[in-house]
């Protein structure tokens, strides 16, 4: 048995979200950054590269992108003061492409297991986030993923970290502080 979508004055195809109206702080966020469009419904589903690059974006904000948008191919919010919250409402998504979070020193190894679940991510930039090498665990579930911008200390040993991420994600390039790391031969082989 299937579920009827709820409707709103007969509009059929058009999720119960998507018809009902938005509170004042909502209106605010889509003013401010899309153009006041005229009503919910006249929010696409999908979009393409949404850049929020040092904007003062909330995890209130992403809650609302993520209500009305399911599809979503670049999304960048580098620099952004965002919390573990906001990687919550991205796991709402159907798909999401690439995710920068550069620079968004709130954001720490409990992000983890919500970045996890995005479906769809091929590109995950986490450098200068309180994210660490030890945090990134568990990333076997993101099997699109084929470039990861990480940050470590100087001089940090991470040869057994990099040998785990590469067993689970044995497609991605893996860039350390921006330079590509090279598994030698013997490493590049195991399984």
């Amino acid at each position: 048995m299937t579920k009827s979508k709820h409707t709103i004055n007969g509009e059929k195809g058009l999720s119960y979200t998507q018809q009902i109206k938005w509170d004042k702080k909502e209106k605010a966020f889509w003013v401010k950054y899309f153009n006041n469009p005229p009503e919910p419904k006249a929010i696409p589903e999908e979009a393409g590269v949404l850049s929020f690059r040092s904007c003062d974006i909330t995890d209130s904000d992403i809650g609302f992108l993520t209500t009305r948008v399911k599809v979503i191919k670049a999304l960048e919010l580098d620099d952004a003061y965002i919390t573990i919250e906001a990687i919550k409402f991205l796991t709402r998504l159907e798909h999401i492409g690439e995710l920068r979070l550069k620079g968004c020193t709130e954001l720490y190894n409990d992000c983890v297991p919500y970045l996890t679940k995005l479906k769809g991510l091929n590109m995950l930039h986490v450098v200068g986030t309180n994210v660490n090498i030890d945090g990134l665990t568990g990333m076997h579930t993101l099997t699109e993923l084929r470039k990861l911008f990480l940050s470590v200390e100087p001089k940090q040993e991470i040869e057994k970290q990099m040998r785990e991420l590469k067993m689970q994600l044995p497609l991605c390039d893996f860039y350390i502080n921006y330079t590509l790391y090279s598994f030698d031969e013997d490493e590049a082989h195991i399984k």
